[in-house]
């Protein structure tokens, strides 16, 4: 976009003024609201010869499409993305599909032609489910499922729609935008005192068979039998118009039912002001904004409890429920406010309240405003090994970054490694899971695929691991065209070499040594794949510098590409009352993890009735078992299964201390799950944990035995454990979660 040219938004119409109607009317008054900000194209179908095929108003440019025949509307989702692309077609252009029509089709099908651009659906239709569902032999459901998986946001008129819209399979959250009403134009014209004609009831209608229209002709009629000078103004035109003229005539109430067709919007509040109450006994109705112009208009209403109208009628408080398809009980409701004038006058001074509240198009506008503001804000891939409960700390990371970028307005999606299938959590996070039964290349295989899918909806990419997610996103981002960032935390290839000679090297002794060791065929793939990924990647993020000086060591690296986002450190949030003389380890059983050297420490420093649980799964599971029979100690030492995350946290919450003496560990979640929940911890010094926690934690050399002995004894010591957990609770981390995605989000705006 060029600089100091606003961003433009297409709103994609099937018919625009002169042809007004709810959806017509959203546009102009958002759009002129809010133009200081945005430049607003109105696309929609040309429909007359004598209109002009461009048109400057204050809302923005009209752009009418096709040669002025009601045949431009069926044409018109073909030819809006031409028109889009022709005038500007740049990354950044907002897409607004208004209503479930073919102005919204178009402009979903703009999308597909255009994916830097952004598509905002705006749901609002007034002829129920049913023929959403069914209508045109099913063609507008599928269109609408169809707009719902290309949208990169959704608003809806009402709770109904936005209900609808999960009906039809979207699971992000639904904006809710009531159409809104110009209060003071509405308001300003005063009610009619007295009239020489009896009451009045006025409705404002499309002439279709689903406003219920027969439904308030036959109301009328009974009526009349207690109100005889009662009469009633239809204004709204429509097919039905003919049939609706003669059953007036056959119930006899032909003098008193004026059909007045459509008549100005600007002439509408002074046929409101003249009337008594508003009735409309609407059979299905996607919000029903002529209820709200009634009500800004100071008219007690009638209505019925179906859809859209639900979000306006509050039985008895904003105006009176009837049943549907019963003139009976609509004509009793009519009555009722004929008579009762205090009650009457209660509910349109309700219901007026009611609109100035939430039906301001002010406010309306302000929400489409920020609606349109996070549509340009990056969506976003998080690419992550594992994600909870399955055991990693990337997993844990991915969930609290993405809740965080979400809670800022972003889109974001999750791909990971899983035994799941994809799912779209209410917290609008798109979670998707690749299998892992199949072989490696055939799992990378599908990674990747999976990615460059996802990577359509996404503008960056984030890979939480450089090879096993890292390699196959690589490859996707380059055949997409997007860029990505690779988070460095724990080593694969160290953790491997670990597991498989059994040597114990600290993650920077590895590093040292690696030019002199023999590394296995599969451990040189591994390696050759991480030197091809990382030089492709826009930046390399690190949680501390002691983590990128190790990776240095083993990676040549551009001094652009390295950022630094240290993690959270909360200060204590939740304390147990209670906790139990049981040292806690929570994570995976493999060698970098240090287990047999704890086991062994354990037993020689810590006599009953001291315990030490171990919780966790991974490849060391049976090894750690005849470890623990070797110690002496079995009856004090146990291993349980990974745990969900909650019960893995509340015996953080409970142990006398959490055990951590790998080899080395970069940035373990659970540290900061220790410090949330006020719980000692013993870490290895080899950590990216150690400058910031020096003085809260209890620190070992991992390849020292004695150590972590001495330090046990140091844990189980009364005073000296008092004096760290009085540190724990006097430290003020000063970095949370949201800092740490600020961060994210400065590194992903200089990498766009």
């Amino acid at each position: 976009m060029e600089a100091g040219r606003k961003p433009a938004i297409f709103a994609c119409t099937t018919a625009y003024y002169p042809f007004v109607g709810g959806a017509e009317i959203a546009i102009q008054e958002v759009s002129r609201r809010i133009t200081d900000e945005f430049s607003f194209f109105i696309v929609t179908a040309r429909l007359r010869s004598d209109l002009p095929k461009r048109e400057a108003r204050p809302e923005g440019t009209i752009i009418r499409i096709g040669w002025g025949t009601p045949f431009d509307k069926w044409i018109l989702p073909l030819l809006i993305p031409f028109a889009v692309r022709r005038e500007r077609d740049e990354p950044g252009t907002i897409l607004w599909g208004m209503d479930v029509s073919a102005g919204a089709l178009g402009a979903a099908i703009a999308k597909v032609f255009s994916p830097g651009a952004r598509f905002i659906l705006t749901i609002q239709y007034g002829y129920g489910g049913r023929r959403l569902r069914r209508g045109r032999l099913g063609v507008i459901g599928l269109s609408l499922r169809w707009m719902l998986g290309r949208a990169d946001a959704v608003t809806a008129i009402s709770k109904y729609l936005a209900g609808e819209a999960a009906h039809f399979g979207y699971r992000r959250p639904v904006a809710l935008f009531h159409n809104g009403v110009s209060i003071d134009a509405f308001s300003a014209v005063p009610r009619e005192k007295k009239r020489e004609n009896g009451p009045m009831i006025i409705t404002v209608s499309r002439l279709v068979p689903k406003n219920g229209v027969d439904i308030l002709i036959r109301a009328v009629a009974q009526i009349r039998k207690s109100v005889p000078d009662v009469y009633c103004h239809i204004l709204g035109s429509g097919p039905e118009r003919p049939r609706l003229e003669e059953l007036a005539r056959r119930l006899g109430v032909g003098p008193a039912v004026t059909f007045l067709g459509s008549v100005p919007y600007a002439d509408l509040p002074r046929y409101l002001a003249a009337a008594d109450v508003f009735v409309r006994p609407a059979r299905s109705e996607g919000m029903g904004n002529a209820f709200v112009e009634a009500l800004a208009a100071g008219l007690p209403i009638v209505g019925t409890p179906v859809e859209g109208i639900l979000d306006i009628i509050e039985d008895g408080r904003t105006g009176l429920f009837a049943r549907v398809d019963d003139p009976a009980d609509v004509a009793e409701k009519t009555l009722r406010l004929l008579r009762d004038v205090p009650l009457s006058r209660r509910i349109a001074d309700a219901g007026r309240a009611m609109v100035r509240e939430r039906f301001s198009w002010d406010a309306i506008a302000a929400g489409y405003k920020e609606a349109f503001r996070d549509a340009m804000l990056p969506r976003i891939l998080i690419a992550t090994p594992m994600l909870p409960p399955d055991i990693g700390g990337p997993g844990a990371y991915a969930l609290k970054l993405a809740d965080k970028f979400f809670g800022r307005g972003h889109r974001v999606s999750i791909l990971s490694y899983g035994s799941r299938m994809s799912t779209a959590p209410g917290t609008g996070i798109v979670q998707t899971y690749v299998p892992l039964s199949a072989p490696l290349p055939v799992r990378l295989f599908r990674y990747g695929f999976a990615a460059w899918r996802m990577l359509g909806d996404a503008d960056i990419a984030i890979a939480l691991d450089p090879v096993a997610v890292g390699r196959p996103l690589a490859v996707a981002c380059r055949m997409s065209g997007k860029p990505f960032i690779i988070r460095v935390e724990g080593d694969a290839l160290w953790e491997r070499y670990v597991e498989r000679t059994g040597r114990e090297f600290t993650l920077k002794q590895f590093y040292g040594a690696l030019a002199r060791l023999s590394l296995s065929p599969r451990e040189r793939a591994w390696q050759r794949m991480s030197q091809r990924v990382f030089p492709r990647a826009k930046r390399i993020v690190f949680s501390s510098r002691w983590r990128n000086d190790i990776f240095q060591a083993g990676y040549s690296l551009r001094p652009e590409q390295a950022a630094l986002i240290r993690p959270p450190y909360p200060g204590p949030e939740r304390r147990s009352s209670e906790r139990n003389r049981a040292f806690v380890f929570a994570g995976r059983f493999v060698g970098v993890k240090n287990l047999p050297r704890l086991i062994r420490a354990f037993a020689a420093a810590c006599p009953p009735p001291w315990r030490l649980l171990l919780i966790g799964a991974g490849p060391q599971r049976t090894a750690l078992k005849a470890e623990i029979r070797a110690s002496g100690a079995a009856d004090r030492i146990r291993i349980r299964p990974a745990l969900p995350t909650a019960e893995v946290g509340a015996a953080i919450a409970s142990a006398h201390a959490v055990l951590l003496p790998s080899l080395s560990d970069v940035s373990p979640n659970v540290i900061l799950d220790c410090i949330e929940t006020g719980t000692p911890f013993l870490l290895t010094k080899e950590t990216g944990f150690y400058e910031a926690l020096k003085d809260i934690g209890i620190f070992v050399d991992p390849l020292d035995e004695a150590d972590i002995a001495a330090k046990l004894r140091i844990l189980m010591d009364s005073p000296s454990y008092a004096a760290y957990c009085e540190r724990l609770r006097e430290f003020r981390g000063g970095r949370s979660w949201d800092d740490v995605a600020g961060d994210w989000l400065k590194v992903i705006r200089d990498s766009l």
